[in-house]
């Protein structure tokens, strides 16, 4: 089996390729963080750059990172992320060039909770791909009137709206980077989440809500011993089960010798430490 290293208690998703490692854990989130909130009525954007995020109740990140052998990053998945703007903020979105609307935008949120598939890293850090299953939604509203309300009907959206954002679920592009950190044993990263929703999804033309949240932070390596977990995934399953027997009927010592102990007495004695420690995560 190959060694794996394990960040922080969490889920890791996707399996591992043979001979790869694999990190798992909470991204300590740095102040450089920012969070970009964008309005498009017609075809005119506003953008919003709060000051003071992220609070910790408000950014998160959980990440997988797979590594080679010598310790490169050849993979990265998101277990869960999620990015918050509570309460009601206001910006400008221009209309015309005399003018623009007020639109105020409350409870912004953008969460993945579902893990996602394991993104190719490059030689470089990067890494690119969509999350299709993100939660993403807030409370839009605005009021206009002569001119203005007359250039937005003219660009396909009402002169007024006070309501929920579009759908939900939605997919959210990631785009970013990680590096080893030369300084603390672990990696750096900088991720950008980006969701999009139609305000009116009769009229997707008429308007969107996006949001970015660009998280940068930081994640520590620490060893972890969990020896039920055979294939090496960072979850303890009955798939673990399979995979042992696998190696026992192929005779491979780590399983036929599994405990100390040989032959049949091996597989009973890596069922013990699976029972033990049931099904969940290492």
């Amino acid at each position: 089996m190959s060694p794996r290293l394990n960040i922080c208690a969490g889920l890791l998703l996707g399996g591992l390729a043979t001979g790869e490692h694999g990190a798992l854990g909470q991204v300590a989130i740095g102040s450089a963080s920012t969070l970009r909130v964008s309005v498009t009525l017609g075809n005119q954007t506003g953008d919003y750059w709060p000051t003071g995020w992220p609070a910790p109740q408000q950014a998160s990140l959980e990440v997988s990172i797979h590594t080679s052998p010598q310790g490169h990053a050849t993979g990265i998945s998101i277990a869960s992320a999620a990015a918050a703007l509570p309460g009601a903020h206001t910006f400008p979105v221009p209309v015309s060039p005399f003018g623009s609307v007020v639109v105020g935008v409350r409870d912004l949120a953008l969460n993945v909770g579902t893990p996602g598939p394991v993104l190719p890293v490059a030689e470089d850090g990067s890494f690119a791909g969509v999350l299709t299953a993100a939660a993403f939604g807030a409370t839009l509203t605005y009021s206009t009137h002569g001119t203005q309300c007359g250039q937005l009907l003219a660009a396909g959206a009402p002169c007024a709206h006070d309501g929920p954002v579009g759908p939900s679920p939605v997919a959210a592009a990631v785009n970013g980077r990680i590096t080893r950190d030369e300084i603390e044993p672990g990696w750096r990263i900088e991720l950008a989440l980006t969701a999009q929703a139609p305000i009116w999804p009769q009229n997707p033309s008429g308007g969107t809500l996006s949001a970015t949240a660009t998280i940068r932070g930081t994640v520590n390596d620490q060893p972890v011993n969990c020896p039920a977990d055979w294939n090496g995934d960072a979850l303890v399953t009955v798939a673990d089960v399979f995979a042992f027997l696998s190696a026992w009927f192929a005779g491979t010592a780590q399983a036929t010798e599994y405990g100390g102990t040989s032959g049949v007495p091996a597989i009973f004695a890596f069922l013990s430490v699976w029972f033990s420690h049931g099904v969940g995560p290492c």
